[in-house]
């Protein structure tokens, strides 16, 4: 595990609503390669979009980005990348724009993927992957290295999936 990213901390007032519950967005993080695995295939990036419910538990949207034609919500990150790890930049980004255009996942309890691996975290994983051109992935994997987490076992986890 590579001891940065790209991790930015957003103002209040986004938020994703699951099972009527109001989760705000905390964070948004880079890791390459893709620390989730699907049918035995990884992807060069994975975006990370950590929420917190009114109760304190977190909720992860799990992101995989292919390469594809430029995506101008990426571009506002790759445009103010920091010179180098540690120096914050201020950008304007809505994080709805990350998203695909459909919204199939698979869902499980897990932990978080950086230390301190914190448990109890509800996990979806988008199946659509979005796009990124390949200038935007080698800005980002560039300056994040190769930060992720190694797979890990399923254990007893119940990966529960859904087709809309």
């Amino acid at each position: 595990y590579k001891d940065y990213t790209i991790d930015m901390e957003m103002e209040k007032g986004s938020w994703v609503d699951i099972g009527g519950v109001r989760y705000l967005l905390q964070r948004i993080q880079f890791h390459s390669p893709s620390e989730h695995m699907v049918r035995e295939k990884f992807y060069p990036l994975e975006i990370h979009l950590t929420h917190q419910g009114p109760d304190g538990k977190r909720l992860n949207l799990a992101l995989f980005a292919e390469t594809g034609k430029e995506n101008p919500a990426i571009a506002a990150i790759t445009g103010h990348l920091p010179e180098k790890n540690g120096t914050a930049k201020k950008i304007t980004l809505n994080p709805a724009a990350l998203l695909p255009s459909s919204f199939g996942y698979y869902a499980y309890q897990g932990s978080m993927t950086t230390p301190p691996c914190t448990e109890d975290v509800e996990w979806r994983v988008l199946k659509k992957p979005v796009a990124l051109s390949y200038e935007q992935l080698r800005r980002i994997t560039g300056f994040v290295g190769r930060n992720a987490r190694l797979e890990q076992p399923v254990y007893s986890r119940t990966i529960r999936e859904t087709n809309f």
